[in-house]
């Protein structure tokens, strides 16, 4: 089956970003090293913002992909079985690798793997592994999810995108200005919001809305859009900050998924705009679009090894 140019270079700037992401403070928050209100604390923050539709994107290319097929029983249950053998084998290859370096010590073999299988189950081996947890989750109600977007019309799906922009901003808001610390039931979880919102409109964009007939005015319009969010984004971040005084990842991050939609639905109706002509470049293309899963599982091996560092190399 040939590949869609357009899904395959996505999938490469949001795997760019998705590595992006977990720099820390060397680049996703590298604005939390510089004083409260400066340029560059402003400058970085926005890029922060900018770069969390990683994540979001590749839900909806899964939904784009995978939600408009006709899959036999037999062909859900083998990829939802791949996926978990996938997970169980690097999870297993990150803590034996914790290990032989000493970051973890057990006293027999039965503790070991008693360690393991907790870790395994909670999610906590590797920090870059979320996103495939949500994953498996998401293929385990594909079927459900597949019968949900062909039954549902226009108005519906609009309906489910502004509800989750409302809820995702309103509820973070409020808790901010009057319950700061408390965590509300109300919130989208951000497992929910993955496996269910995002598929659904990586499926409305890519099967039901033609957006190679959108325009370049308003693509424009929704780029402005998309930058307005983005500030308020950064706005309501800087605003938290002022009033808990505090630049813990968890506290300086909680409004970065509240606008995300929209980032995630600009991005990804500017990508389904291209198209290569070459064929040199399309295979090109196909080919490192083919390497993205691989490189979000081994990835933070480069952090392990100081790979960057072995070639002096600023991350």
């Amino acid at each position: 089956m040939k590949k869609d140019c357009s899904i395959e270079l996505l999938r490469i700037v949001a795997m760019f970003f998705v590595v992006f992401n977990h720099t820390w403070s060397r680049g996703w928050t590298l604005f939390t090293v510089y004083p409260v209100g400066s340029f560059p604390f402003f400058l970085y923050m926005t890029i922060a913002v900018f770069c969390k539709f990683s994540v979001p994107v590749y839900f909806m290319i899964s939904g784009a992909m995978l939600l408009g097929k006709n899959d036999t029983l037999s062909n859900w249950v083998k990829r939802v079985v791949r996926m978990i053998i996938v997970l169980a084998f690097i999870t297993l290859m990150y803590y034996v690798y914790d290990f032989l370096i000493g970051n973890a010590r057990f006293y027999s073999v039965k503790s070991a793997v008693v360690d393991y299988f907790v870790n395994f189950f909670s999610g906590t081996i590797k920090y870059n592994l979320g996103f495939l947890y949500s994953y498996i989750v998401f293929l385990l109600i594909l079927p459900l999810l597949r019968k949900l977007v062909k039954n549902l019309n226009k108005k519906y799906y609009y309906y489910m995108f502004a509800m989750s922009l409302a809820v995702t901003l309103c509820v973070p808001l409020i808790e901010q200005l009057l319950f700061i610390g408390i965590k509300t039931p109300l919130i989208i979880c951000f497992v929910l919001t993955n496996i269910v919102i995002y598929p659904c409109v990586g499926y409305f964009l890519y099967r039901i809305i033609d957006v190679g007939k959108l325009n370049n005015k308003r693509l424009i319009i929704a780029w402005c859009i998309n930058f307005i969010s983005i500030i308020i984004t950064c706005i309501f971040t800087f605003l938290r900050i002022i009033k808990t005084r505090e630049l813990d990842i968890d506290q300086v991050t909680v409004f970065f998924n509240s606008l995300v939609l929209i980032n995630s639905i600009v991005i990804f109706i500017t990508f389904m705009r291209f198209s290569l002509t070459s064929k040199r470049i399309y295979r090109c293309v196909s080919d490192i679009g083919s390497c993205t899963f691989g490189v979000y599982l081994f990835h933070p091996f480069f952090w392990i090894i100081n790979l960057f560092h072995k070639f002096k190399i600023s991350y």
